[in-house]
């Protein structure tokens, strides 16, 4: 690898470990969540689209579980939870949004929030493709990039 690539892999975690950080991605789960249960509250809407939304809603907890595991017993990076949890997410959303054949989306609440998170699995898979691959080509980096984060935590 060349020089660059331990200022190259802290650039690539920087907007989950240095930005947004344990608190912040918290806070942006929360916010989705709560728009979940607003629209499930108040749209009557049955189908596909309520059904969607549900499943990948339920199996989006497993973010802050992880978070909480990796708080507790692990490195409390929030990149480790992306690398090990964002998989699971974002390939079962694509699954599922494929099984459904895209009959999720519509005008009514439920629909348009399926819009919403589509365009943010698209975001996050993104992101996720490039980083799980990183790892999956040469995980001694993130393993260097991890244990400098974590000295560098225990320095200050």
């Amino acid at each position: 690898m060349s020089c660059c690539s331990n200022d190259v892999v802290s650039k690539l975690y920087k907007p989950e470990d240095d930005i947004m950080k344990n608190p912040g991605l918290y806070t942006f789960w929360t916010a989705l969540y709560v728009c979940v249960l607003a629209c499930m509250s108040v749209d009557d809407t049955v189908g596909n689209g309520r059904d969607f939304l549900m499943i990948m809603s339920g199996v989006s907890t497993i973010f802050p579980a992880f978070s909480g595991l990796n708080q507790i017993y692990g490195n409390r990076l929030p990149s480790t939870m992306f690398l090990t949890m964002g998989p699971i997410y974002q390939y079962l959303y694509w699954q599922l949004l494929a099984y459904y054949r895209a009959d999720v989306y519509g005008t009514n609440p439920i629909g348009v929030l399926n819009v919403v998170f589509t365009v943010f699995a698209g975001l996050f898979t993104a992101d996720m493709v490039i980083k799980t691959w990183s790892f999956t080509i040469n995980p001694q980096l993130y393993l260097n990039y991890a244990n400098q984060k974590i000295a560098d935590r225990e320095d200050n």
